[in-house]
């Protein structure tokens, strides 16, 4: 179970299982059952595969990607407002790491 700096539990937790089988009877039986934590309050609990470490890269490719898309509209939001021939104010520090992560991308 995960848990804060001071001791509570987070809300998430990971198993490792002997066999896929018994992972899809767990999830089968489990999943979307209500538990109740000390404090009464009553919570469903969620009981997913975890990803792989293609579906983990493939996360981080397109994070990269849509901030380096998100730095480039600003550039060019940027671009727009200050004139085509006019001086375009350099990329602050967070654009040009943006940036960066996009050509650690590619």
């Amino acid at each position: 179970i995960l848990r804060d700096n001071n001791g509570n539990g987070r809300g998430v937790g990971f198993a490792r299982f002997e066999s896929r089988s018994v992972c899809e009877d767990v999830i089968r039986n489990f999943n979307n059952t209500p538990v109740r934590k000390q404090d009464g309050d009553e919570h469903l609990i969620q009981i997913r595969y975890a990803d792989t470490e293609q579906q983990k890269w493939l996360k981080q490719q397109t994070a990269a990607s849509r901030q380096f898309r998100a730095a480039e509209y600003e550039y060019a939001t940027q671009a727009h407002r200050w004139g085509h021939g006019s001086r375009i104010p350099d990329l602050t520090a967070s654009e040009r790491e943006a940036a960066n992560d996009f050509e650690t991308f590619l």
